[in-house]
């Protein structure tokens, strides 16, 4: 049986809800209703090692994550296979088989935001783990086709050994009619026709890019929604917000003038689909599997000039001709369902020799 690690969602390896913990608790409710025959098992109960673990001065939660996944992996059937939802919680040690999802692989190929150069010794270990546990899996998901090809470059991989699955986005960002009319309209009453970013606050997200667009045009309006950094810039058509409920964030996005995605890599990059449900425009950074998935959007270099220049082809498009292109891919981004995701979750994973 598939015994799915939910400690995402719990303890130490608790992560934000619009990141891992989103998909592992989106997965858990839309699984039930499917009726999957998946157990569900929380990977980072460390019981009766917490009180020896609090005496270590350093490294305590790097240690408790292989020896909870070792001490409950005894705990496991002979017939029973973990899934471990994200690559940077491999186990060192493990007793019996294990699946992994393997998001993207940014670190390997940025390793200057990730700390190599401050800190070479943590970024090292922290490779050698994730590189371990890819290696020892029985088997490999990911969501990015350009992750798929990483993964057989970087690790020699067999690729009949990785297999591809899309995510689902939820229900509120097919449902734009019902925001409009709640009451979250009512604040920032005279907040709109802006440039929206929503999203994480790390290096690769290229957040500085932002900025620059911003002191380019200095008559428009630019909001970033987005966890508070020392690197954030006080600039006059700059406001930023911290992250909101799924409700407000909506909102959000259909007061905006167009969104801006400037990432250096992606694994599945949620935004990019939310919005395109919501039939906004996105200008975002040429990488897979945007341009493939959704290719009416605005596509380009992440750098000012080539920004710059979708930004200006935004504006000089005529209303009719704009909303044509956005009804088409408000289309295809409907395909990208809960449903429709574990159908498809479910087939990749019985190509890889185990039932759901």
């Amino acid at each position: 049986m598939i015994v799915f690690d939910i400690s995402a969602l719990n303890g130490f390896k608790k992560h934000l809800q619009r990141g891992i913990g989103r998909f592992v608790s989106n997965f858990v409710r839309y699984a039930e209703k499917f009726n999957l025959k998946i157990r569900y098992f929380n990977f980072s109960d460390a019981g009766a090692f917490n009180h020896i673990l609090s005496l270590l001065p350093k490294g305590q939660d790097l240690v408790r994550n292989h020896l909870v996944y070792f001490w409950n992996s005894l705990k496991l059937g002979s017939d029973d296979v973990a899934l471990i939802p994200t690559q940077t919680d491999s186990p060192l040690f493990f007793r019996g088989d294990f699946l992994l999802i393997v998001w993207d692989l940014i670190p390997f190929k940025f390793p200057e935001l990730y700390g190599a150069l401050e800190n070479k010794y943590r970024y090292q270990i922290a490779r050698l783990i994730e590189s371990s546990g890819i290696q020892r899996a029985k088997g490999i998901l990911t969501c990015s086709p350009s992750t798929k090809k990483n993964l057989e470059v970087f690790f020699n991989i067999d690729s009949a050994k990785i297999k591809l699955f899309r995510l689902g986005l939820d229900d509120i960002f097919f449902q734009a009619e019902s925001i409009l009319e709640s009451p979250f309209c009512s604040r920032f009453p005279d907040l709109s026709d802006y440039f929206l970013y929503y999203g994480g606050s790390d290096g690769r997200k290229n957040i500085d890019l932002i900025y620059s667009l911003a002191k380019h045009y200095p008559d428009d309006k630019f909001v970033l929604v987005t966890a508070p950094t020392n690197r954030e810039k006080n600039l006059p058509n700059v406001l930023h917000l911290k992250p909101c409920s799924d409700e407000e964030l909506v909102l959000f996005i259909l007061r905006s003038k167009a969104c801006l995605f400037p990432s250096l890599d992606e694994g599945f990059g949620y935004p990019v689909y939310e919005v395109s449900a919501l039939g906004k425009p996105i200008i975002a950074s040429k990488l897979e599997p945007y341009v493939s998935d959704l290719p009416e959007q605005w596509y380009a270099h992440p750098n000012v000039e080539d920004f710059s220049q979708r930004i200006d082809e935004i504006k000089s498009l005529k209303s009719d001709h704009l909303m044509d292109r956005l009804n088409r891919v408000k289309m295809k981004a409907k395909q990208f369902t809960w449903p429709n995701a574990l159908e498809q979750f479910r087939s990749v994973i019985r190509e890889l020799g185990y039932d759901l």
